[in-house]
């Protein structure tokens, strides 16, 4: 009989993942035939994967000659490179492959939720995941979010078993993965540092979480190693997996003259600032010369900091919040406005649309998974795989640019504990009707003999 139970139960769930895979693909190729957008990132990517089918080499140039880049990294460009080589030069290929990508990603998100919650709570995380805009609007674009996401959720999965088993073979797999991830967005080379750090701190250094940290740091180099060695026959210097950008962003956000939203210098800035006089020369400066100016960028930009430290912290932290509250703006598309445009134009329907979608895309996931983490605060360290990655992004990220497509990899994350706070609230409201519902019974019984 428990084999017969246990069967049927395994059946429900490979049904309700095989439904939830296929309401996770229809809402992101709702999003990939009518969201289709191209960011300049998105004409690089495909320029570095056609030259690459092309024999020309990692290069971001679309003419001769085609200098190799340090920009870039190289797992999601060779993605799109083997996209090509089967199914031909086309967008839809790749907003399709990224579809099944993304909706895989939900199925797996059940997998890691189920390791800490019910049975019930784990579907219902993989089909908020399912239908999330924010991580399906990255389907419809030549960017690396949705394949990096998926990577990242395999490394999570795969540390969620070491950690429990606290075993070192998990982990060495578990570091391997985040090595992949790191080679399709760089951001992620310090989590397996980062992680080895908390399994320390929070273990107090006992003996097997040195070697289970030390398994996922190890492993986690050790894939990178190629693409490091690459980078240093290119610079012929040591290079890190990208040569420049860290030191640019980071000087970038000490400077009041630069728009994050138009990603361009204020007019005249180069008047008084060398290094935007160096950046905007003609011809611009190549590769090479950028990678070799990206330390002097991370020098001024602690030196800016230094002399006004008070202007700096105001700038971040107003746009701090952006980071992890995404307004839903994209769901609107050509009808979309500022608040500004759209309150000077009268479109009071579209301003309290705009607000609709603050509230319940942006705000409300964060609050409940405020709540959520509240509630498990005695958990914290048996939770640490959920909840590490987070805040990894969430620190990393202070000192950059605060954009909510930098934390979109780890929004999965942030909707478990989401599940979690919106089921206690809807375990205090059912308590509370039920206790309502019985003081009305008993009254109706005490009333009934006096009438």
């Amino acid at each position: 009989m428990n084999f017969i139970r246990a069967r049927e139960v395994r059946s429900a769930q490979a049904t309700n993942l095989v439904l939830i895979f296929l309401l996770g693909l229809a809402v992101r190729l709702l999003f990939a035939a009518f969201r289709q957008w191209i960011p300049d990132d998105a004409i690089g990517y495909d320029t570095l994967a056609r030259n690459v089918l092309a024999g020309n080499g990692f290069s971001l140039k679309a003419q001769p000659p085609y200098e190799l880049t340090l920009f870039r990294t190289p797992v999601y460009p060779y993605f799109l490179s083997a996209l090509y080589a089967l199914f031909g030069f086309h967008d839809i290929v790749v907003y399709a492959a990224q579809a099944v990508i993304g909706a895989a990603t939900c199925c797996l998100m059940y997998f890691v939720a189920r390791r800490y919650l019910s049975q019930q709570a784990a579907l219902l995380t993989a089909a908020i995941n399912a239908v999330y805009p924010l991580t399906s609007h990255f389907v419809a674009a030549k960017l690396t979010e949705i394949l990096y996401t998926f990577l990242i959720c395999c490394a999570i999965y795969l540390i969620i078993r070491g950690y429990q088993k606290v075993s070192w073979r998990w982990m060495c797999a578990a570091g391997g993965t985040l090595g992949v991830a790191s080679l399709c967005r760089p951001e992620a080379m310090l989590f397996p540092i980062f992680l080895a750090g908390l399994f320390l701190l929070l273990h107090r250094f006992k003996r097997p979480w040195w070697k289970m940290s030390m398994a996922l740091v190890v492993f986690a180099v050790l894939v990178t190693v190629p693409w490091l060695v690459r980078n240093y026959n290119v610079r012929e210097k040591p290079t890190g997996l990208v040569g420049f950008g860290p030191g640019l962003i980071f000087w970038q956000g000490t400077i009041p003259y630069f728009d994050w939203y138009t990603f361009e210098y204020a007019p005249g800035s180069e008047q008084y600032d060398p290094i935007v006089k160096q950046l905007l020369r003609t011809p611009p400066m190549t590769e090479v010369e950028l990678s070799d100016l990206d330390p002097k960028l991370l020098r001024v930009g602690m030196e800016n900091i230094r002399r006004n430290p008070k202007s700096y912290f105001v700038r971040r932290l107003k746009g701090y919040p952006h980071l992890w509250i995404s307004g839903g703006d994209y769901l609107l598309g050509d009808y979309n406005r500022s608040f500004g445009q759209a309150l000077s134009e009268r479109r009071y329907f579209l301003i309290a649309m705009k607000l609709t979608l603050l509230a319940g895309v942006g705000l409300l996931p964060l609050v409940l998974a405020t709540i959520g983490l509240f509630i498990n605060r005695r958990r914290l360290v048996e939770l640490l795989p959920l909840w590490a990655f987070p805040l990894y992004v969430t620190i990393t990220r202070l000192p950059l640019d605060a954009e909510p497509r930098n934390t979109m990899p780890a929004h999965p994350y942030m909707l478990v504990f989401a599940v979690c706070g919106a089921l206690y609230w809807w375990g205090l409201y059912t308590r509370r009707r039920k206790n309502e519902n019985r003081g009305k019974s008993a009254e109706a019984i005490i009333e009934l003999p006096a009438e």
